[in-house]
């Protein structure tokens, strides 16, 4: 029997140029909370769900809720779901599916076509955000620098395939302003699991681009180890280039977006050269 009990349509507005996806769904929860008389001296907190094959965050708010003022999570959840916004006011704004679990645990999914715009507003990060908060001292150690050749490598291996794609004609770009991330039927097409997981380390760094809790180098080399798998399991040239060109395209976009996200860590963060070619 489902745990399940209920999926509804939110819409996520974007707010001062962020891309945090959990930050910007904490703003609707917060609001959410207000309008319902409810108050907590933390602002609610989400954490991505790691085994599913989506962008999917869950929140635990009405817990704490409930501890407070002595009504069951499940009943908080249902009444904050109230406040929570149902119907698309503009185009800049985000859909995701929002699941009520029995227990009282609320799971906002991403739909797929905001997920789309979403990875192409991605490409704007560089003008969004042109430092990163929380950096290392500018003095890292030589010892820092010598662990890092492994992401020049990868940031090096992703400008080859780029340059591939542009020699072969399937972009137009490095950073192409046009990527078919959803197919004819407007489903999202990237639906491998290493293409799913590349993906979800974008989600991970963007979000901790808006935090004062960061792990650059944690986070930086699962991005690279994330490219490589995603470039063993995933094809984007031979049978794939000639029978499925738009399948390839969206696989170079996957890549031109990690060069973009290890380009600016690796330069804005510890002031290391990004090399183009090994």
């Amino acid at each position: 029997m489902s745990n399940q009990i209920g999926y509804y349509s939110i819409y996520v507005s974007y707010r001062d140029d962020c891309l945090s996806i959990p930050w910007l769904i904490e703003q609707e929860l917060a609001q959410a909370m207000s309008l319902s008389g409810f108050s907590l001296e933390k602002p609610p907190q989400l954490y991505r769900l790691r085994d599913v094959s989506k962008v999917v965050y869950r929140c635990a708010i009405a817990f704490p809720l409930a501890s407070v003022y002595q009504l069951p999570p499940l009943a908080i959840a249902q009444d904050l779901l109230k406040f929570l916004p149902r119907e698309k006011l503009s185009q800049d704004t985000l859909e995701f599916t929002l699941t009520l679990v029995k227990d009282g645990w609320l799971d906002f999914q991403l739909r797929d076509h905001s997920l789309a715009v979403w990875l192409n507003k991605l490409k704007q990060l560089p003008q969004i955000k042109p430092q990163i908060k929380g950096l290392f001292s500018p003095q890292a150690t030589t010892e820092s620098v010598v662990n890092l050749f492994p992401v020049q490598y990868v940031h090096a291996r992703c400008c080859s395939w780029l340059r591939n794609g542009v020699e072969d004609g399937l972009i137009s770009s490095y950073l192409p302003d046009s990527t078919p991330w959803l197919n004819d039927n407007g489903k999202f097409q990237l639906v491998h699991p290493s293409e799913i997981y590349l993906i979800n380390q974008f989600v991970d760094i963007v979000a901790k681009l808006w935090t004062d809790d960061q792990n650059w180098l944690k986070l930086v080399f699962n991005l690279s180890q994330a490219v490589l798998e995603f470039h063993e399991s995933c094809q984007i040239w031979g049978e794939v280039k000639q029978k499925q060109p738009s399948l390839a395209q969206a696989r170079l976009g996957l890549i031109a977006l990690s060069q973009l996200l290890l380009n600016l860590l690796l330069e804005n963060q510890w002031g290391v050269a990004a090399i183009v070619e090994l």
